[in-house]
């Protein structure tokens, strides 16, 4: 069972930006959908006869259409493909548009840390009797044993936190000087530099980016901080430096991006409101120019009718003066 730290992790990644993720699915199944295309979130729950309730890492929809299932692991398990059987089908059943047939999502199971002879893909024989057998395919993703230039390639920038699992087992087995510049590496060149390199770029956020390195600052705290020759050798302290700094100076420009926004938004808003208050005040001349004129019209034709002075002042507000006025 996935530890709870890297499952948390997985569906915070999950929640960033619309772009970041649609890039992702693309990645991972070979799709093109648009970057603006509207993305769905399905959380499946399901509680069987003995009352043991399963839950499935996320399926996304784009355009409401096009559902994926996004399984994540951390160890090698033979029997994953059951459990993304029994996740695509209630969720085939729960989401059916018709009557008469069901659509599963497309799976894929993300192996988070490295695995060793991992097959491409896990496949389900299911059988119907004399109406024939079917298989059920379930393709794999070995994270951590792809290079930094295949990750570009696949556009799972999202997931780099995790690429920190790539030296685990090298680790717990020696801390030698080698293996610790190794890990240096890693993290400086391939992880943060190529979160960096896609910000400049403009393929992630700001926003992103930030909760990308808070998040891989939090695994790396967990997985390689206790250990005596990460803090005797200074790396714990350098991981921090880097990153809790970048994360203040993203966090920094994030702020003052949205400040610039809100400032304009107000800028926008106050012309507009002069503009509405310019128009108000016109309108409102206008309306006492036609209140004036329906007054005179009114004494008009009460002077024709011969009433008295006084009594066409009280009903049209003008003076006598003016109605006097009227008259000649």
């Amino acid at each position: 069972m996935i530890n709870q730290i890297f499952d948390k992790t997985f569906k915070r990644i999950l929640t960033l930006s619309k772009k970041s993720v649609i890039s992702l699915i693309n990645g991972l199944f070979q799709t093109n959908h648009p970057l603006d295309s509207d993305l769905d979130y399905h959380t499946i729950e399901h509680v069987d006869d003995e009352l043991n309730k399963t839950l499935a890492d996320m399926i996304l929809t784009i355009n409401h259409i096009h559902s994926y299932h996004l399984e994540a692991q951390i160890y090698k398990d033979e029997e994953i493909i059951f459990r993304v059987f029994d996740y695509g089908y209630h969720h085939a059943l729960t989401n059916s548009r018709n009557s008469t047939a069901i659509f599963f999502p497309e799976p894929v199971v993300i192996y988070l840390d490295k695995i060793e002879y991992l097959p491409e893909e896990y496949t389900l024989d299911i059988h119907f009797g004399n109406q024939g057998t079917f298989q059920y395919h379930v393709p794999t993703c070995n994270f951590c044993a792809m290079s930094p230039e295949e990750i570009k390639e696949k556009n799972m920038i999202i997931l780099l936190p995790f690429y920190i699992l790539k030296l685990r087992k090298l680790i717990q087995k020696s801390r030698s000087v080698e293996n610790l510049a190794l890990l240096k590496s890693l993290i400086f060149d391939d992880i943060i530099h190529t979160i960096d390199e896609y910000v400049t770029n403009d393929f992630l956020s700001i926003n992103d980016a930030r909760v990308l390195k808070s998040l891989l600052l939090k695994l790396y705290r967990y997985v390689y901080a206790d250990y005596e020759e990460t803090k005797n050798g200074g790396i714990n302290d350098m991981v921090e430096d880097a990153l809790v700094l970048d994360i203040d100076i993203i966090e920094h420009e994030h702020q003052m991006k949205m400040k610039k926004l809100r400032d304009e938004l107000e800028n926008i808003i106050s012309k507009k409101d002069a503009a509405l208050s310019e128009k108000d005040a016109a309108l409102s001349e206008k309306d006492a120019a036609l209140s004036e004129k329906d007054r005179i019209i009114l004494a008009y034709r009460l002077l024709t009718k011969n009433v008295p002075i006084e009594s066409i002042e009280k009903q049209t507000g003008l003076s006598q003066e003016e109605i006097k006025a009227l008259e000649q």
